[in-house]
């Protein structure tokens, strides 16, 4: 494993782990609906369609992780763009995930078309030979939902990492801290001064 590679399997890590101490109810509640669909399905697929499945399951894995590496790299741009005094409007205005994480770049990066078109493939080649694709549904809208939410969690540990690093390592680089104060208030993270702060020294 390459340095690049571990770094960010380490974002990756970083992120599922913020994720589950901060999981509500309802986050609770689609990751057990999507359990219990995969736990059907293999009930139901025959030897074939099974690894099938478990290579699905390993492209979305494949593309969360590159949509925390370029959540996390985007969040610490932003605290260099705050610190030259670009104009920022997350986290003081209420945009939406796919607007400020400029999902559109993401949508084009080369890396990011080969695995949707991958799982794209897949299952239009189920749709294709068994005539149906609705068992599938709640596996897809799962992985799909939850890519939105890993991108956005990357960009906000990604934007706190930044201000420690920069900090020790940009000389006359200073923390926006109105611009911080303001993104806890967005994310709702009380806990910053503890599990999330340690999240990020471990």
């Amino acid at each position: 494993m390459t340095v690049f590679e571990r770094v960010n399997e380490i974002y990756l890590e970083c992120v599922l782990a913020y994720r589950r101490q901060h999981m509500d109810k309802e986050l609770q509640e689609e990751y057990e609906a999507r359990c219990q669909a995969e736990e059907e399905l293999r009930k139901q697929l025959s030897r074939e369609r099974l690894d099938t499945l478990d290579e699905l399951l390993a492209l979305y894995k494949q593309r969360e992780s590159f949509c925390v590496q370029y959540g996390w790299q985007m969040g610490t741009d932003l605290c260099m763009r705050a610190f030259k005094g670009d104009w920022i409007g997350y986290p003081r205005e209420e945009e939406a995930v796919s607007d400020y994480m400029q999902t559109y770049i993401l949508e084009q990066l080369p890396r990011y078309c080969e695995l949707s078109n991958a799982v794209s493939e897949l299952l239009n080649a189920e749709r294709d030979r068994y005539g149906e694709e609705e068992n599938y549904n709640t596996i897809k809208d799962y992985h799909e939902g939850l890519e939105f939410d890993l991108l956005q969690v990357a960009h906000y540990l990604g934007y706190l990492e930044g201000n420690r690093v920069f900090s020790q390592t940009k000389s006359g680089y200073v923390e926006n801290r109105d611009l911080t104060l303001t993104y806890l208030r967005r994310m709702g993270d009380s806990a910053y001064a503890g599990k999330t702060d340690e999240l990020l020294m471990n």
